[in-house]
């Protein structure tokens, strides 16, 4: 494992942990319509082996819950159980003791999870059924989706990269106006404040800038 990464799982991973409050902080979250307890899953990350690993994965998904990327109340929610599942167990064969997602590149690890998925006949590409006749009178058949499974845990690894990444951060300018000192956050507290900020009666709240996450 390089320095940086153990830099980072050593000065960052607890914060990310900090974040994980309430339901949460358990290893086993009931998700989904709260009126049809039929409906509602249960992302379970209690079998992860790396407690590291599990930090970051509960951190990232808790993005997507609070970006409202994802509806906690949803239906989409036993599929993201599936990916959750499939995931751990991958991870559990090939890093049962890694310490960050970030100890290798992303193309590394989607090239062993690809390999996991075909080993273990989980390796689905998503074919729209939708077709048409373009101008030359050719069938065209929409581009096939890279497998959910792969896609899923792409989204969790740019979280975690991008909450590594010190420079990727939005906040206010050095000085604020009348030269009152600004301020600067990183994107998941950001994430983490944004009803406070949203409902905030300062007049002097002008210049927050935020960059957007990258598309998946």
């Amino acid at each position: 494992m390089s320095v940086n990464t153990l830099s980072w799982s050593e000065e960052r991973q607890q914060s990310l942990h900090e974040y994980l409050q309430g339901l949460f902080a358990s290893d086993a979250w009931r998700v989904g319509p709260t009126d049809k307890p039929e409906k509602q899953s249960t992302l379970d990350f209690s079998p992860l082996q790396s407690n590291s690993l599990k930090i970051e994965l509960k951190y990232a998904v808790w993005c997507k819950f609070q970006r409202k990327e994802w509806d906690i109340e949803g239906g989409r929610n036993d599929r993201n159980r599936q990916c959750l599942r499939t995931i751990i167990t991958w991870l559990n064969r090939i890093a049962p003791g890694g310490q960050s997602l970030l100890e290798k590149s992303l193309a590394l690890w989607e090239l062993s999870l690809r390999s996991f998925l075909i080993e273990t006949g989980k390796y689905r590409v998503v074919r729209p059924p939708n077709k048409y006749v373009n101008a030359q009178q050719v069938l065209v058949y929409h581009q096939d989706r890279e497998n959910e499974v792969v896609r899923w845990f792409r989204q969790m690894y740019k979280i975690v990269r991008s909450a590594r990444s010190r420079k990727r951060h939005l906040g206010y300018a050095q000085n604020g106006p009348g030269g009152q000192p600004g301020f600067h956050v990183s994107s998941f507290e950001f994430y983490a404040h944004l009803p406070a900020l949203a409902s905030c009666p300062c007049k002097r709240v002008h210049a927050l800038q935020c960059r957007r996450p990258q598309s998946w």
